[in-house]
């Protein structure tokens, strides 16, 4: 959606969607859903991250790497 943005690892679904719209420049909001390596955020970015974690076999990430989160609008 456009270059790399720094986000909190607080930021929740609700949070996402309010950057999403803005970046859109949607004029009516539209609901999103966003995952992080196929796993839907559904409380927090960093509950994601620890359940991606999880997934790999990961113990951490690198925090030079860009994390990349999809989004996808709901029906």
């Amino acid at each position: 959606t456009g270059t790399p943005l720094d986000i909190p690892v607080d930021a929740d679904a609700k949070q996402l969607e309010q950057v999403v719209n803005s970046l859109l420049q949607n004029t009516d909001p539209l609901p999103y859903a966003f995952y992080i390596n196929d796993i839907e955020v559904v409380n927090n970015v960093r509950e994601t991250l620890e359940q991606v974690l999880t997934a790999t076999g990961s113990s951490s990430l690198s925090t030079e790497e860009i994390l990349t989160i999809d989004y996808t609008p709901l029906s």
